[in-house]
């Protein structure tokens, strides 16, 4: 909100010496947001998800084909009716 703000006050400023050392200082804080929010969005660590290793899904071939819907009411049916 304080940089949307600022940035609305130069630009109403216009061209002057005092604009000159607002924008410095609007350019310092967008640096240092950039520093703390766009880095590190993801875990880099080794439990990073982009390092898990692919498994291939083993589907039988007489397995019977079924809407996602269905899989669930069955689910829900095995979990709610025992």
């Amino acid at each position: 909100m304080f940089l949307k703000a600022l940035y609305a006050a130069i630009d109403i400023a216009g061209e002057s010496d005092a604009v000159f050392w607002t924008k410095d200082y609007y350019n310092d804080l967008l640096e240092e947001n950039r520093s703390l929010y766009n880095t590190h969005l993801y875990n880099e660590g080794p439990k990073s998800a982009l390092k898990v290793k692919e498994i291939k899904a083993a589907i039988a071939p007489e397995a019977t084909v079924m809407n996602g819907y269905e899989i669930l009411n069955r689910y829900f049916d095995s979990l709610f009716w025992i």
